[in-house]
């Protein structure tokens, strides 16, 4: 057996140049002989979190703590694994122990600014990132993390220095300059966001960060989609519960407007706006993603359920075009019941494939797939009943109103 100390500076070695598979097979050798070996715990539980194996880091974060429960790198750990798995108070736990245990470690701030950026909370994430930089004032996270809250509490100012001071101290990190990509990107600089992230993906070709900032700043060449892409923005920013109070005084607003414009016509002018504006934040970014297929560098950028809810919105808008042709040149109403269908159809077939994989599995798959086939047994149905038709069709207008809702719950929390 090869001396312990060897093989941990072999794995240290392989784990430097990213072969995390080929360390862990060292770190194993290490711990067969010596099962509570920190170093070799410590290094192989970072290997197992470097290539998401979920159970064996539940597994080696568990043997970490057990073993060296005095040790806030166990607690960090820890903690990471439990934000993974979505189980944030309990994670938030954890780092906080780890700051206790190790009170100068940036890190351990920077993983907490991190858990407040995620739920909005940018003045405390800020402190957070700031108690990180006080100890490490080169830190990269902490330095990123002050950008990002900086960019949404709009402190240009403070936002502008933390930019300087972030480049100049990580010049090339790739996640440095993406994510000055993207607070420029949302303060309206979008020629020296893209040129970030092209910056970015020369350090880093598969930098995930970059390559979507890379798309948004492409379609932000649109005027249509940066309208949409600063509200998108704008929204983001809001906590979970002012997201939904905007909502629903939208549904009320435009309900009252509705009823307003019954009565008096001239609300109509600003009822159709409204709901178009409704319309378009659902469709924008597949919609836009189509003009993103002709491009240069966005074609090779978009991922395949990218294209595929691109190639949806084409369809369905060439459908929904071609049939309200057929309806005016023929007065036909079939053509009309298919044209609205193409129209509202899109919106959940589109959406679809734009949410993750953990948010569309099961229910979701079932409720879009269901409402895609039940509009289209209503508008079959017009061509021998249309009386059924209609009726099959005003249960596919309630689940279609349903699922704006079910989305925007999936997309909130």
């Amino acid at each position: 057996m090869d001396n312990i100390d060897v093989l941990i500076d072999r794995a240290r070695n392989l784990i430097s140049m990213k072969r995390h598979e080929q360390a862990i097979q060292e770190l194993n050798k290490v711990l067969t002989v010596e099962p509570s070996n920190y170093a070799a715990l410590t290094l192989i539980t970072a290997c197992f979190i470097q290539i998401n194996d979920e159970a064996k880091t539940n597994e080696y974060t568990q043997k970490l703590l057990a073993t060296a429960p005095d040790e806030g790198l166990a607690y960090y750990y820890r903690a990471i694994y439990l934000n993974r798995i979505e189980k944030e108070i309990e994670s938030e736990t954890m780092i906080r122990k780890a700051i206790e245990l190790e009170p100068w470690d940036a890190d351990f701030f920077g993983f907490l600014s991190a858990i407040y950026i995620d739920r909005k909370k940018w003045e405390t994430a800020l402190e957070y990132a700031n108690e990180g930089l006080n100890a490490d004032p080169e830190n990269t996270a902490c330095l990123n993390y002050r950008t990002i809250c900086l960019t949404k509490l709009n402190r240009k100012e403070e936002l502008l220095s933390s930019i300087e001071e972030t480049l100049s101290q990580n010049p090339e990190d790739a996640y440095t300059h993406a994510n000055v990509g993207w607070s420029k990107l949302e303060t309206r600089n979008f020629a020296e966001a893209k040129a970030h992230f092209m910056e970015a993906l020369k350090i880093n070709p598969d930098n995930y960060h970059a390559k979507e900032g890379m798309k948004e700043a492409i379609r932000a060449k649109n005027p249509l989609y940066r309208f949409f892409m600063n509200y998108q923005f704008w929204i983001a920013k809001q906590q979970g519960k002012a997201q939904w109070m905007f909502i629903l005084g939208m549904y009320f607003g435009t309900k009252f407007i509705a009823g307003l414009a019954s009565k008096y016509p001239i609300f109509w002018a600003v009822y159709v706006p409204l709901m178009f504006f409704a319309y378009l934040t659902w469709i924008i970014e597949p919609f836009a993603n189509i003009f993103l297929r002709f491009d240069s560098f966005g074609k090779y950028a978009l991922d395949d359920d990218e294209k595929l809810s691109a190639n949806i919105t084409a369809f369905c808008m060439l459908v929904a075009i071609t049939s309200i042709t057929f309806y005016f040149s023929i007065d036909n109403s079939i053509f009309l019941y298919l044209a609205i269908y193409a129209i509202t159809v899109v919106v959940p077939l589109s959406r679809f494939y734009m949410m993750s994989e953990r948010k569309r599995i099961g229910f979701m798959t079932y409720y879009t797939f269901g409402l895609a086939v039940l509009g289209l047994v209503a508008v079959l149905t017009c061509f021998v009943n249309e009386g059924l038709g209609i009726s099959i069709g005003t249960a596919y207008f309630i689940g279609f109103f349903a699922y704006q809702w079910i989305a925007n719950y999936k997309s909130i929390n």
